[in-house]
């Protein structure tokens, strides 16, 4: 059923009437829609309830008259909102809708927004609300459109398409929490009085792209925590920012975790005071582009650049000082920062300087200038094996030990300008490889070599392991190192497609033979010693994206490995693989890729049952190599009565837990092997006329699976992301 509330202004007075002369559906317990005097001052409105719908009409300007109207509506029946055109929203429109907790779609396109200056908190605490159109109002005289959507925490798409904001102040906190937000279309701010865009993206752990290129920042002075735990932005374009107003970029970047590289270089920085945790726990940043960054106005950079555990270029060689300053963690758990130019840093600025260099443990180059009078033990820069030498004489160790034990750190004094060296440990980690296809497996594979300090006696009785854990998966793996042809040592690790977004934590562990050689009951000679030389964390995601960034030079490989991740994504969702505390992203997060068809049926011709034994289906199980699953069903005798074989080897059947079932399992195939066709043969012993053969390849599968529509949903599509892989992996294996 229909209502409407209808509102005329009369000589001040507003009366209510009652369209089509029809009482409104409410029932008994519900507010009393009779009102029988309203006073306004304003024009005419409508508020008209079409089941689950509002609508809103004429002039809404007497706030105070349109709120105790619509008080009346059950807002916990109301999904929809949309306004009529022309409709006149109140110059204060400060939580206007904020609260209404059942609003899913919002749609003012068509409202007269011209008048309208205050529209912060506007629809604060819609928890429900999921879509919101925007699009072709002009927000002439808006000042205020902070807290708009905060808490709107099922918001997933907004509209800006064809607004204008001309006048606007602040943003700020716009879409504070907004954790399920996916798409913001049509911003377009060219206001020159906009000074606040503090946390305007904060907490919006599900938007992965955004286009801020018609955001005017000139008078920007707040860019605090903007895009601050936006943990699926994988991208950020930001070169048309202008910044010369801007004084805190505090948090600004603060756990942006699917970052891979960040070009800063159009920013101004010259009057920004503060840039603390401004890149914190970015742990998947690896090149930062900062080197334009003016710094003399800099009060707090503590713990700018902490937590950045991939970053592997960060240069500062043009930070200069002229107030004291706070860096306190500054370039803390950077453990893949290999250089670093510090020559124009002034210690003698520094209030704070505490762990400023802890965890930097593949720091090789450190550059101090004239006045940075030295590295202190609270800095906690690591102390290598072999210890710091100076560029200059790189024969003669500088660096002395503070501290004791796990806590010992590295002290040394500076005169002048210098670059220092560290002799490193016992080796390291020196690169990874991706395993895809090459030795039948998707995976990691990790390099790595031993000290030229090492003594010989020790590299003679050395033994090299790598320790592997996955403890998202909770799998590990403990491998003897293989060495190649240029004195490498190297070990690999496997993982199901589900797991390709995991963190693998590889280990490099040195062993004296000495121990390892112990006959029993035998005493360890005192010399011997073991000692975990490096330690890296990586991902199959995380590689790839580094090959993705080069498309130029990785021609060849792109199609292929979009692919896998499309794979990789798909199980994820197939196996309920995503972790909404830790908001791991899926594999396939970013990627465009649409492969081909695959619905044509090939080799399988189904079989003729024998008597006793029946073919029943196949399966495939997708791990680190993909397996066919084989199944029968035994309606009389024993199975150890037949024979079972796979390409002519034997292999010995499993019975079903629950079922009369048994399976054989194929040896696992990598993606360019989806195609190859085994002969699968079940024979009597007794009797070898009769037998179940026939010939079964995993793209078999996957085609009878997609065109017979046995394969639906995320199954579905982990099926079609697999052939696509396999088509991808055997061109790039014939190219």
């Amino acid at each position: 059923m229909k209502s409407k509330f209808a509102m005329r202004a009369a000589a001040g007075l507003l009366t209510l009437a009652l369209a089509a002369g029809a009482l409104p559906p409410f029932s008994a317990a519900d507010k009393n829609p009779l009102v029988p005097a309203l006073t306004a001052a304003a024009a005419d409105f409508t508020v008209e309830v079409d089941s689950d719908t509002i609508i809103l009409g004429g002039d809404l300007r007497n706030r105070s008259a349109v709120a105790e109207t619509m008080d009346m509506v059950d807002w916990t029946q109301i999904t929809k909102l949309k306004v009529e055109p022309g409709t006149i929203l109140p110059t204060d429109a400060s939580g206007f809708l904020a609260g209404k907790a059942a609003l899913e779609f919002v749609d003012l396109s068509g409202a007269d927004v011209s008048g309208v200056e205050q529209l912060s908190a506007f629809l604060l605490g819609c928890n429900a609300l999921r879509e919101v159109n925007l699009s072709g109002l002009s927000f002439s005289s808006l000042r205020d459109f902070s807290q708009v959507f905060v808490g709107c925490g099922k918001l997933e798409t907004v509209d800006f398409t064809g607004s204008s904001f001309t006048k606007l102040e602040k943003m700020n906190s716009l879409f504070v929490s907004c954790n399920a937000l996916k798409t913001v279309k049509g911003l377009a701010v060219r206001s020159e009085y906009l000074t606040s865009v503090a946390q305007m993206f904060s907490d919006c752990a599900s938007l992965s792209e955004i286009d801020l290129s018609q955001l005017r920042t000139d008078s920007v002075k707040d860019f605090r925590s903007m895009f601050q735990n936006c943990f699926s932005l994988t991208e950020l374009d930001l070169s048309t920012f202008r910044t010369g107003n801007a004084t805190d970029m505090a948090s600004m970047f603060l756990s942006c975790r699917s970052l891979r590289t960040l070009d800063l270089g159009s920013f101004d920085t010259s009057n920004v005071t503060d840039m603390s945790y401004m890149f914190m726990n970015c742990t998947s940043l690896r090149l930062l582009h900062i080197s334009g960054f003016r710094t003399e106005n800099i009060e707090n950079m503590s713990y700018m650049f902490s937590g950045c555990c991939k970053l592997t270029l960060a240069d500062c060689s043009g930070f200069t000082f002229e107030k004291s300053f706070s860096a306190r963690n500054l370039f803390e758990g950077c453990e893949n920062l290999t250089e670093l130019d510090l020559s124009g840093f002034d210690s003698s600025k520094i209030l704070k300087a505490d762990n400023m260099f802890a965890g930097m443990t593949h720091l090789k180059k450190l550059t101090l200038g004239a006045l940075f009078t030295g590295v202190t033990e609270s800095m906690k820069l690591p102390l290598p094996v072999y210890g710091w030498v100076n560029a200059a004489d790189p024969d003669t160790v500088v660096s002395e030990t503070a501290g004791s034990g796990s806590a010992s750190y590295t002290v040394f004094p500076n005169t002048g300008l210098n670059t220092y060296c560290s002799r490193g440990g016992y080796g390291e980690i020196t690169g990874t490889r991706l395993l895809l296809t090459v030795d039948g497996s998707i995976g990691l594979r990790f390099y790595g070599q031993l000290s030229d300090y090492m003594s010989a006696e020790d590299l003679a009785q050395g033994d090299v392991w790598f320790f592997f854990y996955d403890d998202t998966a909770g799998m590990n793996k403990q491998v003897r190192a293989q060495k190649d042809g240029s004195g490498n040592y190297y070990a690999s690790f496997t993982v199901p497609a589900k797991n390709m977004t995991d963190s693998i934590q590889a280990q490099l562990w040195f062993y004296s033979k000495k121990v390892r050689d112990l006959d029993e009951g035998e005493v360890a000679p005192t010399d011997y010693w073991t000692a975990n030389v490096d330690s890296v964390t990586y991902s199959v995601r995380e590689y790839a994206d580094v090959i993705l960034s080069e498309p130029e030079r990785f021609e060849k490989e792109q199609n292929v490995l979009k692919a896998m991740l499309c794979y990789g994504g798909a199980a994820q969702r197939q196996f309920g693989y995503y972790d909404s505390e830790l908001r791991k992203p899926y594999a396939d997060r970013g990627i465009t890729y649409i492969g081909p068809a695959l619905n044509t049926l090939d080799e399988f011709v189904k079989p003729s049952d024998i008597s006793g034994l029946s073919y029943y289906g196949t399966s495939v199980v997708l791990d680190a190599l993909t397996v066919q699953r084989h199944y029968f069903r035994l309606t009389a005798g024993s199975v150890s009565d037949y024979e079972f074989t796979v390409d002519g080897t034997p292999v010995t059947p499993e019975a079903y837990t629950g079922t009369d079932l048994y399976y054989i399992d194929t040896p696992g195939v990598s993606a360019m092997h989806l195609y190859d066709v085994l002969t699968v043969s079940a024979v009597s012993r007794s009797d070898t006329s009769k037998r179940i053969t026939y010939r079964y390849s995993a793209l078999d599968y996957i085609r009878i699976g997609l065109e017979k529509k046995q394969l639906t949903g995320t199954a579905a599509d982990a099926a079609r992301a697999l052939g696509w892989l396999a088509l991808e992996a055997l061109n790039y294996q014939n190219a």
